[in-house]
């Protein structure tokens, strides 16, 4: 869908328009793939705790839900009290949300949203190491 629309309108010369959906391409694809790779080490994680797959479903569940709640997505995090708007820290639908916010709503390109792609990172990073730990414990 977004790589198409970025090759339709990379060919044309000049315009507002191809700035922006160049832009907006280059910052949800990046920001896409640091939130997928977050996803993958949480998975890996319930999967390395749980012993069926009813647990592994159980395990998704109740992370997922208060993940999507303290996004930011429902409600505002300003409007959060101030414990919660500090856990959502750690979240890191958070810093995707604002990157595709930003990148639809204000046209943003990738360079705007350097302090949101630096936590995705960092979250993935820590969330990978805990979870290869996870991974090598169960295997022992």
């Amino acid at each position: 869908g977004v790589a198409a629309v970025f090759f339709a309108w990379r060919e044309r010369p000049t315009g507002t328009a191809a700035a922006s959906i160049h832009g907006l391409s280059c910052g949800c694809e990046s920001a896409r793939s640091l939130r997928q790779e977050c996803a993958m080490d949480i998975g890996l994680m319930i999967s390395s705790l749980a012993m069926t797959q009813q647990q592994g479903l159980l395990g998704v569940f109740l992370f997922m839900v208060p993940a999507i709640v303290l996004s930011g997505f429902a409600t505002p995090i300003a409007n959060m009290p101030p414990l919660m708007q500090y856990i959502t820290l750690i979240d890191p639908l958070r810093y995707f949300l604002i990157i595709v916010r930003g990148s639809f709503l204000q046209g943003g390109g990738s360079s705007l949203f350097w302090p949101q792609y630096w936590p995705l990172a960092v979250i993935g990073v820590i969330r990978m190491m805990v979870a290869s730990r996870l991974f090598r414990r169960r295997l022992a």
